[in-house]
């Protein structure tokens, strides 16, 4: 995976359920991985391999943009004390500015929606075409058909247009934090 993310000079992620990949704490992953994988050496590798993409954050020659969601945010895999600490995570990527994230409230109008999650690698070297990537639960999707990957970039715009960002991204999660902290 990380050597197909370096191919791309932009990343757009959206992700209606989970904070992606490259946004995880440890613990997040950890929680995520052991629905696949029991305690051990593989769930290890996992967590480890994941933490090791994250140096992509701060590859000043890439631009990430993440849209995550609200149902991430208030979906704890596991605990709630790891979802409030992957909050505080985003928080601080929301502070400091090392990741572009904006978060999809429930209250956007359901035309913006989509439904599954997926990544669109675009400006790729070598004259690679764009690449958007599908997870599902049994297999990974590629697709570089120009007029499907235009219809990914335009369904990414159109949730950036509803989505919250800056000091109202940080207002919501900071609301959800409390709200798991207090029950």
């Amino acid at each position: 995976m990380a050597d197909v993310e370096a191919t791309g000079r932009l990343h757009l992620d959206w992700h209606p359920r989970l904070v992606q990949g490259l946004l995880q704490t440890p613990d997040y992953a950890r929680e995520i991985f052991r629905c696949a994988y029991s305690d051990g050496p593989e769930l290890q590798a996992a967590v480890a391999a994941r933490m090791a993409r994250q140096a992509l954050l701060f590859d000043s020659g890439t631009t990430l943009r993440f849209l995550i969601g609200e149902a991430a945010l208030r979906w704890p895999i596991e605990t709630a004390r790891t979802l409030v600490s992957q909050l505080d995570r985003l928080l601080l990527f929301l502070a400091d500015g090392t990741a572009n994230i904006g978060i999809v409230p429930f209250s956007a109008p359901f035309g913006a929606f989509s439904y599954h999650a997926w990544s669109v690698l675009a400006e790729r070297d070598e004259g690679l075409p764009d690449l958007v990537e599908i997870g599902l639960e049994t297999a990974k999707v590629d697709i570089t058909d120009p007029e499907q990957t235009t219809a990914y970039r335009e369904a990414f715009e159109r949730l950036s247009a509803v989505a919250l960002t800056g000091d109202r991204a940080m207002e919501l999660i900071r609301q959800i934090r409390q709200e798991l902290t207090d029950s």
